[in-house]
């Protein structure tokens, strides 16, 4: 009975004395931590309707320190896309009114016979810097559009499809 205590006591000692980490949180001295972290997800549609045209699925506001690299991670499920069309999806990293900093290249997925597709997509952006500030704020962006296939016939396809169970991670590290 005692050494059963005895080591509940330790236990509990352990549990209080070693700090707890916080998944998703990001820290508010950058003095001290290797990386920050800014996850979101939309388990609705974060892009209904999407068509030829551009729009944006998800938007990250993040902060960057002396230098950094920033690796970005995105998870959507496509519904509706149609086996004659494509998924595109890009990020963009911007700062300040809209300014482009940093673009990815734009990843397509074919449609499927099946009603919904899943598509995970990452990218790096290295090196990036902040301009006068010690900490510029940034902003992360996913796009989304449907195109018909290339090489169909023009007009045969009228692209619509949703982007939907949307998660967006952003993980801020300092150069190695």
């Amino acid at each position: 009975m005692r050494r059963t205590m005895t080591m509940a006591a330790v236990a509990a000692a352990v549990f209080v004395a070693v700090p707890a980490l916080g998944i998703g949180q990001t820290g508010g001295d950058h003095s001290g931590s290797p990386s920050d972290v800014y996850t979101q997800t939309n388990p609705d549609e974060c892009l209904p309707g999407v068509g030829g045209v551009t729009g944006t699925a998800m938007q990250q506001e993040i902060s960057v320190a002396p230098q950094a690299n920033v690796l970005v991670t995105f998870t959507v499920r496509w519904g509706r896309l149609e086996t004659k069309e494509e998924a595109l999806a890009s990020f963009s990293l911007q700062a300040g009114e809209g300014s482009e900093v940093f673009d990815s290249p734009e990843w397509s997925m074919s449609g499927t016979a099946s009603t919904r597709t899943t598509q995970t997509i990452t990218w790096s952006f290295v090196g990036v810097a902040p301009e006068a500030e010690a900490y510029t704020d940034y902003n992360v962006y996913v796009f989304g559009r449907v195109d018909p296939l290339p090489g169909g016939p023009p007009g045969s396809v009228r692209p619509v499809a949703d982007m939907t169970a949307c998660s967006l991670s952003v993980f801020v590290m300092p150069p190695a």
